[in-house]
């Protein structure tokens, strides 16, 4: 017994498939290998593939910002907002890494009082901004207790702008 829709279902897995070899390639190609033929699931592409948007690895990004910042650039003053969330933190990695380059002159964080001390005792920056005013206290308390100077700070919606 034939199914209605049995091509068009047929269509769909084929799409699919070239979906996810195309995704397979790609991953491949990102890769550090360089050969003239890459596989992409059961068949082979032979030639040079040129994925639609590059994929780099972390080399690439820290070869590319040492370039970047090689070029007699003046030391950036960084203001980050959200500076204990996972992109927040990310920066200041970068932050820290290149320290020459960065100087981390104002933080504003949600809630997060326990991370934002820390970040303030390693980093010093003038102005911190807290969210969630409820908590200025204990942040100023957390900041003295890892034996660093308590920066201004702004507290409640002042403090997320």
């Amino acid at each position: 017994r034939s199914r209605p829709h049995a091509s068009r279902d047929l269509q769909s897995n084929t799409h699919l498939y070239m979906l996810l070899s195309a995704v397979s390639v790609a991953v491949t190609v990102g890769s550090s290998r360089t050969t003239s033929s890459v596989r992409a699931g059961p068949a082979r592409m032979v030639g040079s593939f040129d994925p639609a948007s590059p994929v780099l690895t972390a080399d690439d990004l820290r070869d590319g910002l040492s370039r970047a910042l090689d070029g007699g650039l003046q030391r950036k003053h960084v203001a980050l907002l959200g500076s204990t969330g996972s992109i927040g933190t990310q920066s200041l990695d970068i932050a820290r890494e290149y320290p020459d380059y960065f100087e981390v002159v104002s933080l504003a964080a949600g809630s997060n009082v326990d991370l934002l001390a820390q970040q303030v005792a390693e980093f010093r920056p003038k102005v911190v901004g807290l969210a969630d005013a409820s908590k200025e206290q204990e942040l100023r308390d957390r900041i003295r207790a890892l034996g660093a100077a308590v920066p201004e700070i702004v507290a409640g919606p002042e403090g997320q702008t």
